[in-house]
């Protein structure tokens, strides 16, 4: 890090600037370009040289490279509290047991009605 550089946030596993820069290579997307994309000269030389960005900077990047940055630190998040994403996915799983099983009903009555259908259809010949 030079001297102007700032310190990652305490505990921050991800460095942005550095997620950033690799992003750049990957997609073969220069500096130069990424400054044009954020309407920033000059910007894309100090930001992948810090440990973060500010968020509405962060959003102009993501919308840029075509890649979410936020995901890649919620990742990051989710080792470090997995109590939360475990909560989340429960709700999650049991909204998808409850959709499931309406479906399933939704289904038998449709099978229902189309037998009634064709019985009409018997009946009226």
């Amino acid at each position: 890090m030079g001297k102007n550089a700032r310190k990652p946030p305490k505990g921050m596993a991800i460095n942005v600037g550095q997620r950033l820069n690799e992003l750049l290579k990957q997609k073969h997307i220069t500096q130069l370009e990424l400054n044009r994309r954020i309407g920033r000269n000059g910007a894309a030389y100090h930001i992948i040289r810090q440990p973060s960005v500010q968020v509405h900077l962060l959003w102009d990047i993501c919308i840029a490279v075509e890649h979410d940055l936020f995901a890649d630190i919620s990742n990051d998040l989710q080792t470090r509290f997995p109590q939360t994403t475990t909560a989340a996915n429960q709700n999650n799983k049991t909204t998808i047991a409850n959709l499931q099983h309406e479906n399933e009903q939704l289904r038998t009555e449709r099978d229902y009605l189309k037998k009634m259908i064709d019985l009409l259809e018997v009946v009226k010949k």
